[in-house]
């Protein structure tokens, strides 16, 4: 995980390339956590990253003696180690949070997710992602998966891609549809036929968006989730007190 909190005079705007560092880099001081095959612990350990690679990993005397010129990070006190991957997000959401901290969940999607998801628009997905992806990165989150289900209107996948990219984060956006669950309680404008969901994404893979070499990337999300949101919105506490099975809402 190499990061570090801008200074106070360098603003909050996102502001990232994808250009690699023009200096090696030298993170030490900090104790380092390998993660190799065998599980390497390191005490006053560095990590010298050229370019996008990292190059070597050991002592820190070791490290500045053979690499004078790298610019240097201070971890002292700190852990050094790979960046986290987090396989659950719907980034939308942070723009939630705090909404329904007394709510159990079941209520939540009911009265808070639900009716939000149905007033989404591009720049709120795009700022929430933004925002979600900088609280990643500064929890030590280097990938995100975000599964999107949330449809009223299109462009709304793209829009989390474009957060994303901002922030410089690997990502892979999965991207959900909800078929069905009106009758139960989920609004309208989340409820999207299948063939125009996989449409879309039919036009997104034509228009090369998944180009080898973008940060943030988009896939068709599996059934796993597929009907939490019409149960939520019901209210239902087990999957069967609802007849909503898999043929019914997809993912």
């Amino acid at each position: 995980m190499v990061g570090r909190r801008p200074a106070k005079d360098e603003g909050t705007e996102a502001d990232v390339t994808d250009k690699p560092p023009t200096r090696d880099i030298l993170i030490g001081g900090g104790t380092v956590v390998t993660m190799d095959p065998l599980r390497r612990i390191i005490d006053d350990g560095a990590v010298l990253v050229r370019g996008r690679e990292i190059a070597a990993v050991g002592r820190t005397a070791d490290l500045r003696a053979a690499s004078p010129s790298a610019e240097w990070l201070d971890a002292t006190g700190g852990l050094v180690l790979p960046g986290l991957v987090n396989t659950h997000n719907h980034l939308f959401q942070t723009l939630l949070k705090g909404l329904g901290d007394d709510r159990p969940l079941y209520r939540w999607l009911r009265e808070v997710t639900a009716p939000a998801a149905a007033e989404l628009s591009a720049d709120a997905c795009e700022a929430a992602a933004l925002h979600g992806a900088v609280e990643a990165i500064r929890s030590g989150t280097t990938t995100v998966v975000d599964f999107m289900y949330a449809h009223p209107r299109p462009g709304l996948t793209e829009a989390v891609v474009r957060g994303l990219e901002r922030a410089g984060l690997r990502a892979i956006g999965a991207r959900g549809f909800v078929t069905a669950g009106i009758e139960l309680g989920v609004p309208p404008a989340l409820v999207e036929p299948v063939e125009a969901a996989l449409d879309e994404e039919r036009t997104r893979h034509a228009d090369g968006d998944v180009e080898r070499g973008r940060k943030a990337q988009v896939r068709p999300a599996r059934a796993g989730a597929r009907q939490a949101l019409a149960q939520g919105v019901a209210g239902g506490e087990r999957r069967d007190e609802h007849p909503l099975g898999a043929r019914r809402m997809r993912a």
